[in-house]
């Protein structure tokens, strides 16, 4: 009797966790090549830096892009909104920064060769708590129809 109580509670368990929506998500993307670039990165930088908040919008300067949060449905989100709202006044900057102790990830609009099968994107962790960050760009590639990382390279580190 114990074993089917704990083989319920388990399938219960792992049923009810979220799974990341890349295949669901990619089927009415609008841009899905940028979809998939972003969530390999993204999933790859939330492996480094575990708890960190994802800035929703495009780091470039006239960007209007905007990350697509249903990719990552455990992650957080941060509006670069707010995050230029603290950056405008010292004290409220570092009141927030206070609350925020694991950082956040900024990315950049990714940029693709003319056929679609190499592409790289900027990615810049911030950590203010600890007086920490890190630029890199990674580089990725196409294969069997998924983007994969072949290489990261560190822009800077401060």
């Amino acid at each position: 009797m114990k074993k089917i109580y704990l083989i319920v509670f388990f399938s219960l368990l792992f049923s009810s966790c979220k799974n990341d929506n890349l295949s669901e998500v990619l089927k009415t993307s609008k841009n899905p090549e940028i979809d998939m670039v972003f969530y390999t990165v993204a999933k790859a930088e939330l492996k480094i830096n575990p708890g960190a908040m994802i800035v929703d919008k495009a780091s470039d300067e006239n960007s209007h892009l905007y990350w697509n949060q249903y990719l990552l449905p455990d992650t957080n989100f941060i509006s670069s909104d707010t995050l230029n709202h603290y950056y405008k006044k010292e004290t409220k900057f570092w009141k927030f920064v206070k609350k925020q102790e694991y950082g956040w990830i900024k990315f950049s609009e990714p940029k693709f060769s003319n056929n679609k099968n190499d592409a790289s994107i900027y990615v810049d962790f911030l950590r203010p708590t600890l007086f920490f960050g890190v630029t890199q760009t990674y580089y990725l590639k196409k294969i069997k129809g998924k983007y994969q990382i072949i290489k990261v390279k560190r822009v800077s580190i401060s």
